[in-house]
């Protein structure tokens, strides 16, 4: 399996969203939200936006927004820093 194959996997048990869901078109918010962690947690791991997009079905520019989102809303929010922080460390053991 590929590193994007495990991230999308483990973000995809760690919130509770399907994988199909996660890869599809759908824009439920809790769904956008696991995918755009799953995009942030690929390009810390030197993955190139095109790579990433392609690997979510999306545009490069997508990658970047999802990435920009996610940085900024650890930044200001805590809980979400955790939630993301863990799924990091599952990734890692």
């Amino acid at each position: 399996m590929t590193i994007i194959g495990s991230i999308q996997r483990e973000v995809s048990e760690s919130y509770g969203v399907p994988l199909k869901d996660m890869l599809s078109k759908k824009r439920k918010k809790h769904i956008v939200e696991s995918r755009q962690v799953a995009m942030y947690l690929a390009r810390e791991r030197d993955k190139s936006f095109p790579y990433i997009g392609q690997a979510f079905g999306r545009d490069h520019s997508t990658v970047h927004y999802a990435c920009d989102t996610v940085r900024k809303r650890m930044e200001s929010d805590s809980e979400y820093k955790e939630r993301v922080d863990a799924v990091r460390q599952k990734l890692r053991s």
